[in-house]
């Protein structure tokens, strides 16, 4: 989030409008990820077998769910003209849950692509070291990493006085001197890391993925329909911030940039609640109507006949087929 998430109270119609429209998209975003996630959380906690699968995806969900608990206070805030009514600790902490959320979604498609990669090109080795343990160490290692990419918007943000009367929380770098290198050394490690370098690895998993089921004349399988709608949504969520991120750098910019920026944070809140649906709609059992509860179309999307697994010793050889089968 930048410092100028929304404009002030003396904005334009046209900025008007545009705030009308984050808030719908808040509000949207916030209930059905907090519904969508939740159902997410508890089937995979409570209703199916602990497999590398779930893990990956109840670790995802979390991320998303975090995201969309969030989403009230940015609503508040462009409600109130950017004003911060939340005091300067949680200025602080929203804004470093939020991307803690992003690198942490960010890191964990990075881990279910390389996943995915691993049982296509080297099966026999998935079958003897892919375990749901090792799984969580990976996820609980994504997400200290995720951790220590948004600790540094704990000491960046802080809740300034504004000359028209109220509170914004914003970023203050310190000094003229090092302030531009410190906004500039955020955006980029932000862009790089949280969004480039994901991905690319992703692509790169997907294409060996890809070159390998061409080879063996093979069709996608709904396991990879599944995890590249996930990817491509995050992805196409998140890339206007990015860009509009690297636009707000200009000195002169203009009005458009500052109203698109506000539009490209409203974005990517949409990411937060397109996973269960994609989970559902693309879920085998879900076409094919045979179960009519909302969790057995979860279960069908993430358990082991749809993206598959390594959990039951007798059908551990024939579910890495499958899953191999892209």
């Amino acid at each position: 989030v930048s410092g100028n998430t929304t404009s002030p109270r003396n904005q334009s119609a046209g900025s008007d409008a545009l705030n009308q429209v984050s808030v719908a998209i808040f509000v949207i975003s916030f209930l059905l990820g907090l519904v969508g996630n939740s159902v997410v959380v508890w089937v995979t906690c409570f209703r199916m077998h602990r497999t590398v699968n779930t893990v990956w995806f109840l670790s995802l969900a979390l991320a998303n769910l975090l995201y969309s608990l969030l989403l009230p206070f940015y609503a508040a805030q462009t409600v109130a003209g950017g004003y911060w009514v939340f005091g300067n600790f949680l200025c602080k902490v929203i804004s470093s849950l939020l991307f803690l959320s992003m690198f942490a979604s960010a890191f964990q498609l990075t881990l279910i692509s390389a996943d995915r990669c691993l049982l296509v090109t080297r099966p026999v080795w998935a079958q003897r070291v892919r375990t749901p343990c090792l799984a969580w160490g990976a996820a609980a290692g994504a997400w200290l990493l995720a951790g220590a990419f948004s600790a540094p918007y704990l000491f960046f943000r802080f809740v300034k006085e504004t000359k028209e009367g109220g509170a914004r929380c914003i970023n203050d770098f310190g000094s003229k001197e090092v302030k531009e290198r410190r906004k500039q050394a955020l955006i980029s490690v932000r862009f790089v890391i949280g969004f480039l370098v994901p991905l690319l690895v992703i692509l790169a998993c997907h294409a060996v993925v890809a070159l390998r089921a061409r080879h063996r004349g093979r069709r996608s399988s709904r396991t990879a329909k599944v995890v590249a709608a996930v990817v491509l949504s995050f992805f196409l969520c998140w890339l206007p911030y990015h860009v509009f991120n690297f636009l707000q750098g200009w000195k002169d910019k203009p009005e458009v940039v500052k109203m698109g920026s506000s539009l490209a944070f409203s974005l990517t809140c949409l990411g937060c609640f397109l996973n269960p649906l994609l989970y559902t709609f693309l879920g085998r059992r879900f076409q094919e109507g045979l179960r009519p509860s909302p969790s057995r179309w979860l279960e069908a999307a993430l358990g082991e006949e749809s993206l598959g697994s390594n959990s039951g010793r007798r059908r551990k050889q024939s579910t890495l087929s499958s899953e191999a089968r892209m």
